[in-house]
């Protein structure tokens, strides 16, 4: 299973530790701290860190450190020296990503997505090859099932709320004498409750059909920033973007992709990230979007 951490999870706080050798704050092993600072040679700009209570917790030095660039969402994998065998011991320099798939290993031990190596140089030609950024793809597929999801659950709410004027009616003595009227004219409805939710039935279903049909696709809206200011990337979803579930392949391909600075976005789409940021992380407004987290968001396209 792959360990997805995004940047805004990492401990920021000063650890409690005898130990004199630290990385971005943090207490490490010897072995761990050349490893980092021969990485960040390599890989400038990278910083480290540890979520609380996961990698080394208890221990007088990490021997774990999770590596990631400021302004990016998701860190990039993590480090490691330490004995990553699963059969005998064996001490290496490890490195997890996600880009890294062990055909030898089961899936369901960590070591399948580790590069391991005696060796440090050997182990920073395998950081430099796997610890890569996450693409606009890769982000998106974290939050693609919650926004199909929702945009199915508005849709079914719809529905039901039409089927329901219909129940309504399900009295016997009301479908009786209704029936016996359509028997004899065949035309018009004599019961109030029953006219009245056939009309309200119709008007429901409209509003079903036209939240079925206003549904374009989406956006998927990512924010960062660059020495010459906010950079847009848009990724361009088509409508099948709502059949898409934890059951089927999630990894829909965008039609379009394309960046802009963010003076130059679309305004129907500006007024709606205007919107979602007022909102909790995971938060769906219908007919808006979805709140991915503070620089992503998924927004509805909708007929002209």
């Amino acid at each position: 299973m792959i360990i997805h951490v995004k940047v805004e999870d990492l401990s920021n706080k000063t650890y409690e530790s005898s130990e004199a050798v630290r990385v971005d704050g943090i207490p490490v092993s010897q072995r761990v701290y050349d490893f980092a600072m021969a990485l960040r040679k390599a890989m400038p700009g990278v910083k480290f860190g540890s979520p609380d209570g996961s990698l080394g917790a208890g221990s007088r030095a990490w021997g774990e450190l999770w590596v990631y660039y400021p302004g990016h969402e998701y860190c990039l994998g993590y480090i490691g020296h330490g004995d990553y065998s699963i059969t005998e011991s064996n001490t290496v320099y490890a490195v997890y990503s996600r880009k890294v798939a062990n055909r030898k290993i089961n899936l369901r031990h960590k070591q399948h997505h580790i590069l391991q190596s005696a060796n440090m140089d050997r182990a920073i030609k395998n950081a430099k090859r796997v610890l890569l950024p996450y693409t606009n793809q890769e982000i998106a597929n974290q939050s693609i099932t919650t926004f199909a999801a929702s945009l199915r659950e508005v849709v079914s709410e719809a529905e039901n709320e039409a089927i329901a004027y219909i129940r309504k009616c399900s009295d016997d003595e009301i479908m009786i004498r209704e029936l016996r009227h359509l028997i004899a004219l065949g035309v018009k409805f004599v019961t109030p409750e029953f006219q009245a939710a056939a009309t309200q039935f119709l008007t429901s279903e409209a509003e079903a059909r036209e939240k079925k049909t206003r549904l374009q696709g989406a956006y998927f809206v990512r924010m960062y920033e660059r020495p010459n200011g906010t950079h847009v990337d848009i990724l361009t979803f088509s409508r099948t973007i709502r059949e898409v579930s934890c059951w089927n392949d999630k990894h829909q391909q965008p039609v379009e992709q394309t960046t802009l600075q963010l003076e130059n976005l679309p305004k129907d789409i500006e007024l709606k990230i205007a919107t979602l940021s007022m909102m909790d992380v995971g938060t769906y407004v219908p007919l808006v979007g979805l709140k991915a987290s503070t620089t992503s968001f998924w927004i509805e396209r909708e007929v002209a």
